[in-house]
């Protein structure tokens, strides 16, 4: 993905500038599940749990990055959160990234849309509403090797540091439900780092329901692509009785 400079021409994506009016309702929904940065949770210490298989957010599933180090925060029957936890001492653990996934209902029922409309349509707002502090972006593409969702990243400045935000967008065949993800880190070279293509293999399982009714799983393959990654040993993560304490997502 090819990043672009934020000036202020080059943000109109054409054919775009404005969202489809009646779809205001529910865009605006992905909006305020997403805009946030890692440091709104830095007043708390955050429990890091083993993520279970896969997950049911709505009508939609998909299987978990098949890698230890990446740990469940919160999970609801719409939504999970997660970092990718490295411990780099007995007390310190260093999370890398932060990563939410959420569904939600499309409130209107006229909506003509695809992934894409609606995944430019994020693009348009979340670019707007960075405002001056926007330095990079990607253009909306489909994910590799998840032809369903699509994709785009955003370079947000945050305080004397660069963020780095990527989107996660599928509509369901239906219209009813969409799917929204984003990926936060301050790794400017994040798709080269060890959580990056565990992501990748969970995103490119992700399924509506309605469709596995043939018995189809979204479990992701454990043979060919499979993803390495570590796990057990002297780096074990805590979490894996009751949940440990480790430190807040810093921004």
């Amino acid at each position: 993905m090819m990043l672009e400079s934020a000036d202020a021409d080059s943000r109109l994506s054409p054919g775009s500038r404005s969202p489809r009016v009646g779809a205001g309702e529910w865009l605006w929904a992905l909006v305020l599940v997403l805009v946030f940065p890692l440091a709104v949770r830095a007043q708390g210490m955050l429990v890091l749990n083993p993520m279970p298989p896969s997950y049911d957010l709505g009508g939609f599933s998909l299987s978990s990055p098949p890698v230890d180090n990446w740990r469940e925060t919160q999970s609801s029957a719409t939504s999970f959160q997660a970092v990718y936890a490295e411990r780099v001492s007995d007390v310190d653990i260093n999370q890398r990234c932060h990563f939410i996934a959420e569904s939600h209902k499309v409130d209107d029922p006229d909506y003509q849309g695809d992934s894409a409309s609606a995944a430019t349509a994020a693009w348009n707002q979340h670019t707007q509403l960075r405002g001056e502090a926007l330095v990079a972006f990607t253009r909306v593409q489909v994910l590799e090797k998840a032809s369903g969702i699509f994709t785009f990243s955003l370079v947000v400045k945050v305080g004397e540091e660069n963020v780095q935000e990527t989107f996660f967008i599928m509509l369901a065949p239906d219209k009813s439900e969409y799917f929204v993800a984003k990926l936060t880190t301050k790794e400017p070279q994040f798709r080269e780092a060890p959580f990056y293509a565990p992501l990748m293999l969970s995103l490119s399982t992700l399924r509506w329901r309605a469709e596995q009714a043939d018995g189809d799983s979204p479990a992701a393959e454990t043979t060919g692509d499979a993803v390495e990654g570590e796990s057990g040993g002297d780096d074990a993560l805590p979490g894996d009785e009751s949940g440990a304490e480790a430190p807040p997502v810093q921004p």
